[in-house]
C-alpha cells in the first residue's frame, strides 16, 4: 500500500519532531565537515561538506510542504516531496562516505 497511509496517525507527532532535528543534525555535520576540510586545505572534501550541508538545509526546508500535503491528503505532492527528502538523505550519506574514504 501507500506508505503515507501505512503510517499510524499516532506516529506522526514523533516523526514530525524527529525529522527536523535529523535534518538540522545532518546540516551541522556537513558544516563541520566543510570547516574541517577548509582548515586542512582539502577543497574536494570542502565541496562534499558544502553539498551535505545544503542538502540537509533543503530537506529541512521542504518539511512544512510535505506535512501540509500529507495533512490535506494530497498523495501525489506528498510522494514527490517525500521522495525528494529520501534522495537528499541518500545524497548526504553518499557524500559523507566519500568524504571519509577520499
Amino acid at each position: 500500500g501507500d506508505w503515507s497511509s501505512d503510517v499510524c496517525s499516532s506516529d506522526l507527532p514523533f516523526l514530525r519532531a524527529l525529522f527536523p532535528r535529523f535534518f538540522i543534525a545532518l546540516s551541522t555535520l556537513g558544516l563541520a565537515l566543510l570547516i574541517n576540510a577548509l582548515i586542512a586545505g582539502r577543497s574536494s572534501i570542502a565541496l562534499l561538506g558544502t553539498l551535505a550541508m545544503i542538502s540537509g538545509m533543503i530537506a529541512y526546508a521542504i518539511i512544512p510542504a510535505t506535512n501540509r500535503a500529507r495533512d490535506a491528503g494530497n498523495a501525489l505532492v506528498f510522494k514527490r516531496l517525500h521522495f525528494a527528502s529520501v534522495v537528499l538523505m541518500l545524497g548526504i550519506a553518499i557524500t559523507d562516505v566519500l568524504a571519509v574514504v577520499w
